[in-house]
């Protein structure tokens, strides 16, 4: 539900010139507004909000509604560009315009500017995106999404477009799992804890710290394959359908984007997916099938002709990285009680079901991807690989 919020800062000499973007009326004015929360977000008006209010347009009235998402440093973001969690990065890529006309299908939301606050926050103001189509997506919306991110990845593979952006994240995934090494030091620590054990059991975590020890290895690999332009957390909740037919997939939420290996984009699109409730985890297979023949597909039609191997390569190694060595969020937030109301209340169930769902999720389907990962690098006798 949505929280209705005060914003101190948002006046109407802020919101007139975004009204006036978001509407094409050069003259209006912003005559009253009303701020809700979306989600996310804590202290400092951090999160996502939905603007809507009146204006007067030479005297005639009308109705305006925008999103705006407002980032800051904190909240796990900081003020390195270098760093894989840089808070600034999706507000760069906006005012850049690198996103206006993206290719192969993938859009971002149109951006109608951006506000700087404080030292270290700025509001992002975006157009209200609405799903064309029912709210439950079907195997084949996967797919046309997971088409046109192939796309999309193969103009950058191919040299179509330049991989010259300075707000760029690289090695974003290595510094996502090296920011693991305190969670997993929590996990040794308080490994006889009961809700540690549950959602870690033996054998699980028995596998996850071989893959904590092995990282460097996945590391070589990632960086030993093609790499592109990847949007990096295109899941189900951060995209729209398009048009009748889904023409376009609109992908929100740009914070991590940047260079990573062919066929990571599908990661987040099957795993998080799936792992956010979103998809049955008993269904996870069809999904995955769905998404990597789609992207596959749409890699072929972008003019990439590669080894198919390595997409799935691209993919297996970075399911790995990505998920299989917990967070905060799995170890630190388990461990803090205080702060289990705030996550049922963001993934929508007790916590006894998110540790046994989770347990699950990474004995069933994430880790047997490490063993595949190894399989496939020795197939494909890469050098970069050994």
């Amino acid at each position: 539900m949505e929280e209705e919020t005060k914003l101190g800062w948002v006046n109407p000499g802020v919101l007139s010139p975004v009204v006036r973007n978001a509407t094409g009326r050069p003259h209006g004015e912003v005559a009253s507004w009303t701020t809700k929360r979306i989600y996310g977000g804590i202290g400092r008006g951090l999160g996502v909000f939905r603007v809507v209010g009146e204006a007067v347009d030479r005297g005639e009235p009308f109705t305006w509604s925008v999103v705006v998402k407002v980032v800051g440093v904190g909240r796990g973001a900081v003020d390195n560009p270098a760093a894989w969690n840089y808070w600034k990065r999706e507000a760069l890529a906006f005012e850049s315009r690198a996103l206006e006309q993206l290719p192969g299908g993938v859009v971002a939301p149109r951006c109608w500017g951006v506000t700087q606050l404080e030292v270290g926050a700025v509001a992002i103001w975006l157009e209200e995106l609405r799903d064309d189509g029912p709210s439950s997506w079907s195997l084949a919306d996967y797919g046309q999404a997971a088409r046109h991110f192939g796309c999309f990845n193969a103009a950058y593979l191919r040299g179509e477009r330049p991989l010259d952006h300075s707000w760029y994240s690289h090695d974003w995934m290595k510094g996502r799992v090296e920011a693991c090494a305190t969670p997993v030091a929590l996990l040794l620590e308080h490994r006889d804890n009961p809700w540690i054990q549950r959602m870690h059991p033996p054998d699980v975590l028995e596998r996850i710290l071989r893959v904590w020890e092995e990282r460097e290895w996945f590391y070589r690999v990632i960086a030993g394959l093609p790499q592109t332009f990847c949007h990096q957390d295109a899941f189900r909740r951060n995209l729209f359908r398009r048009g009748h037919a889904h023409e376009e997939t609109v992908a929100i939420d740009w914070a991590g984007a940047g260079i990573a290996p062919i066929g990571a984009e599908m990661v987040p699109l099957v795993v998080t997916t799936v792992g956010m409730h979103e998809f049955e985890v008993e269904r996870w297979r069809e999904l995955e099938g769905a998404a990597l023949a789609g992207y596959l597909q749409g890699l072929n039609e972008g003019g990439w002709k590669g080894d198919p191997r390595l997409p799935r390569l691209g993919y297996a190694a970075s399911v790995i990285l990505r998920f299989g060595v917990p967070g905060n969020l799995q170890v630190a937030t388990l461990l803090n009680e205080q702060q289990w109301p705030e996550l049922e209340k963001s993934v929508g169930c007790p916590i006894g079901e998110l540790c046994d769902f989770w347990a699950h999720v990474r004995r069933s389907v994430v880790l047997p991807f490490a063993e595949e990962a190894h399989t496939l690098s020795r197939d494909l006798r890469l050098s970069v690989l050994t």
